[in-house]
């Protein structure tokens, strides 16, 4: 992953760009997000160099991973879909962490 890069492109959470992975990606550093084939990821900065940093909607998941494994979801149908099912899920492990502490 890239260091400050002045071509780095910032984009805010309601606005950013969607991506799904083509290839599957083993992370080399720490900070790099692991992808599996046809993983959606928000993106939240790319890099002149090809980087992009992300989270992963089906576990929130964040990290650096290629551009080059990835395409863009053009489709608003689509990307309104994936957000909805992202929004399930996480409203569904609350509900499940939210029993889980409960006494019994």
């Amino acid at each position: 992953p890239p260091a400050a890069d002045a071509g780095e492109t910032l984009y805010a959470g309601w606005d950013c760009p969607q991506v799904a992975a083509l290839y599957a990606y083993a992370p080399t550093q720490p900070d790099e997000l692991a992808l599996a084939e046809g993983d959606i990821v928000n993106v939240t900065r790319k890099t002149s160099e090809g980087w992009y940093y992300g989270e992963r909607t089906r576990d929130g998941e964040a990290g650096w991973f290629p551009g080059a494994y990835t395409a863009e979801i053009a489709s608003p149908h689509v990307r309104a879909r994936n957000l909805r099912q992202r929004y399930r899920l996480l409203a569904l492990s609350a509900t499940y962490l939210g029993q889980r502490r409960k006494p019994v």
